[in-house]
């Protein structure tokens, strides 16, 4: 039942949706690289060392991760590229959270956000619609690989670390906080995907 006076639309049009538009100003001095088709592949070395100076001097760095693949019941350890950040009060996190979720939803991404002690905020980015390639069984006696579609670095990751950098001077980011271990591994590591039962 509709209250006297409203009308019901199937749709509500974009001018009364500020969510349907993005309204993250993304302007970024580094040029974008092109989105990338789908399924993606990996970053090059060339995109890598392309990018890589810009990424590092806003604080983005690479980390493991690991998941369990359901399809192939294998846990898989592959690359991601994580940024994480301390900003000034709850409320700046949650207008820099807010605004990284609108160039997610722009970009079509799905980083992982994690906020923690109310005002650090970790950004992780990677693909897991990648192209397939071989993975590395662990433990394993004849040192035998895996094809499947992995998780890891793409193109899109690199894109959407760079439309979320002009974000950290608009909200004030206090502090960026990197690993103790703040190593760049090779191209080679950086690719690869490493999996076990």
């Amino acid at each position: 039942m509709l209250a006297y006076g409203l009308v019901r639309m199937s749709k509500i049009p974009e001018a009364f949706n500020p969510s349907s538009q993005s309204r993250v100003d993304t302007t970024s001095p580094h040029p974008l690289p092109p989105y990338p088709p789908t399924p993606a592949p990996l970053i090059t070395r060339q995109d890598l060392e392309k990018h890589i100076d810009v990424l590092r001097e806003q604080g983005w760095h690479f980390r493991q991760a690991s998941g369990r693949c359901n399809k192939t019941g294998y846990t898989a350890t592959w690359w991601e590229l994580r940024h994480s950040g301390r900003f000034s009060s709850f409320k700046r996190v949650m207008e820099y959270v807010n605004d990284v979720a609108d160039l997610a939803k722009a970009e079509k991404h799905h980083p992982t956000i994690l906020i923690f002690d109310r005002v650090n905020v970790a950004i992780s980015l990677d693909s897991h619609d990648t192209i397939e390639r071989p993975a590395t069984i662990l433990n394993s006696p004849d040192s035998s690989t895996l094809v499947a579609r992995w998780p890891g670095i793409t193109l899109r990751d690199i894109r959407m670390a760079l439309r979320i950098n002009p974000l950290f001077a608009r909200h004030n980011i206090v502090d960026r906080i990197l690993p103790v271990d703040d190593r760049i591994p090779s191209y080679e590591e950086l690719t690869s995907v490493h999996v076990e039962k």
